[in-house]
């Protein structure tokens, strides 16, 4: 639709949608809201509607989930819920700023009288909601919990001391959320591993080269050296004002911390509403520190290479240009300080699959069915566990179990036009053999092109064999995936991040492959013939499920 000219239609889509809202509509999928809008707007299109809710979903008069196709016409209610979260977080004891995960998406939540949502609609708000929270960087995933940085009530105590004082930043704006933002920016570098975290502070740990972090298993990769070796603090003056120090250890070298200096720096340039920052000068003579940090800055600011104050203990000059200056002045430490703020493809592949299994929760609530998260650990092959319902809507205790995968880069097409899905893990064949009822392999596509699928380093480049020219492939991809970005963008379809989504049952293919003699390790792909996860195929899975469970008559 033409924004310039439909202003009419516009205004009367508009009004409807917010009828529909106002009568006590709050989730409804795209297909039945284009119904309900039909009668009114017979030949209301596809295009139409969907640039309306563009531009309702702007200035949040509605919010288009990325998963389902769902529109919740009342987005007021994630912050209704989202204080039920809040009370979650001040109950906890001993307030340590984290909530079991899955204890939101199962509405393990104090509501108190708070009104709520109908049962139906309540998983996909909530699911909604934890995406958000982790998404804008409130909290993070550590094993079994999720952090919340700014929730944090335990005192940092005196002893172990912080590393040295590096850098200081005075900032302005959301203090609780300059905070955490940091602290879970830090932890997705891949380079710091949090390690404690109290009231408005954390300590941080070096990750080993190899890419191993502390707490690995004993069989694993050799462990980075314990101790902080980074801690970021934050000083309160009032609401929305503060200073955020930054501390490091001796052991990090000059280009380490300036690389950090300007990731922090240019985050809270991004996140607060003003930030200046404050270097704490030693003497390069006799190590005694030299202040006030705010005069010296202003010093090295209006003299620049020439800056030199002398030291007090000393009588020595103290260069403020000095060599960590320099650094930070480097075009090329600001671009790798920039590469350490882009998302690890770990990171980016556990938010992919965090999408798939919304939107795989998405179709069967449609469907009427339970399904509850599995949250182990490890990648153990079971991702969604899908309970069966009876005609009044309550559990049967009759089960399928999910793997999903993300993207189409999992599965190899053959020249005879058949897909294979390449089995990783040995153990995997273990757990998908063993679960009590059928397992279900899902794969879902992304919308629009997707590169990595279609020019991975296998299939790009097939003759690279050593890591480094693994790494250099991807990077070749990458670039070129930056450089026509206009052409590799994602071209949803609707508001969904995986609008095709498809399974298959692998539990008995597999079990006839080791029952004609096969180890586990000898079986590397099967053939993927999904068919398209949708409710008709949710029921179809029930009704065969119920009737094998149902007494001989």
């Amino acid at each position: 639709m033409t924004r310039h000219t439909s202003p009419l239609l516009f205004q009367q889509l508009k009004a409807a949608i917010l009828r529909l809202r106002d009568q006590g509509t709050t989730l409804l999928t795209y297909k039945d809201l284009r119904e309900r809008l039909l009668s009114q707007f017979p030949n209301l299109d596809d295009a139409t509607l969907r640039t309306v809710l563009g531009l309702l979903d702007g200035p949040g008069v509605l919010k288009q989930l990325d998963f389902g196709d769902v529109v919740l016409l009342k987005p007021e209610w994630l912050g209704v819920y989202g204080q039920a979260v809040v009370r979650a977080l001040k109950q906890a004891e001993p307030q340590l700023g984290a909530l079991p995960v899955g204890a939101i998406s199962a509405a393990e939540l104090p509501f108190a009288d708070q009104p709520r949502l109908e049962r139906s609609e309540e998983p996909l708000l909530l699911a909604e909601l934890e995406r958000q929270l982790q998404e804008r960087k409130i909290c993070l995933r550590q094993g079994g919990r999720l952090v919340f940085p700014s929730f944090c009530g335990l005192e940092r105590p005196a002893s172990p001391a912080l590393p040295p004082r590096f850098m200081s930043y005075a900032v302005r704006g959301w203090l609780d959320e300059l905070h955490a933002t940091l602290v879970v920016t830090l932890e997705e570098t891949r380079v710091f591993q949090l390690q404690e975290l109290w009231r408005d502070a954390a300590a941080f740990c070096t990750v080993a080269s190899d890419g191993s972090r502390p707490g690995a298993p004993a069989s694993g990769p050799a462990l980075a050296p314990s101790g902080p070796a980074l801690a970021v603090q934050l000083q309160r003056d009032n609401a929305s004002e503060g200073t955020i120090t930054v501390h490091t250890a001796a052991s990090l070298s000059l280009t380490a911390r300036a690389q950090f200096a300007q990731l922090i720096h240019s985050h809270l340039r991004n996140a607060a509403e003003s930030v200046e920052r404050r270097r704490h000068w030693l003497c390069p003579h006799c190590h005694a520190p030299k202040g006030n940090e705010a005069v010296l800055m202003q010093k090295l600011e209006r003299d620049g290479e020439q800056a030199r104050v002398t030291c007090d203990a000393c009588d020595k000059p103290i260069p403020l240009y000095d060599d960590l200056e320099r650094l930070l002045a480097d075009p090329e430490v600001r671009r790798q300080a920039a590469a350490l703020a882009n998302e690890s493809p770990q990171l980016t592949a556990r938010r992919k699959g965090k999408l798939l299994l919304l939107e795989v929760g998405a179709r069967l609530t449609s469907a009427n069915q339970k399904w509850q998260e599995v949250t182990p650990d490890e990648d153990d092959g079971i991702d969604l566990q899908v309970e069966f319902t009876d005609d009044d809507g309550n559990g049967t205790g009759r089960y399928l179990y999910l793997q999903l995968k993300a993207g189409p880069s999992h599965l190899r097409r053959r020249a005879d036009g058949r897909e294979m899905f390449a089995i990783k893990k040995p153990r995997w064949i273990h757990t998908w053999t063993q679960q009590p009822g059928p397992v279900m392999l899902v794969i879902g596509r992304e919308a629009g092109f997707d590169l990595d699928a279609e020019c991975d380093d296998e299939v790009a480049f097939p003759h690279t064999t050593t890591t480094a020219e693994r790494i250099l492939s991807a990077a070749i991809v990458q670039r070129l995936k930056s450089r026509h970005s206009e052409f590799f963008s994602t071209s949803r379809s609707g508001s969904r991040a995986f609008p095709d989504v498809r399974w298959m049952e692998i539990s008995s293919v597999l079990q006839r492959e080791l029952a004609a003699g096969r180890r586990p390790e000898e079986i590397k792909q099967i053939e993927f013939e999904g068919e398209p996860l949708d409710m008709a195929s949710v029921l179809r899975w029930r009704r065969r499920i119920l009737a094998e469970a149902a007494p001989a008559i």
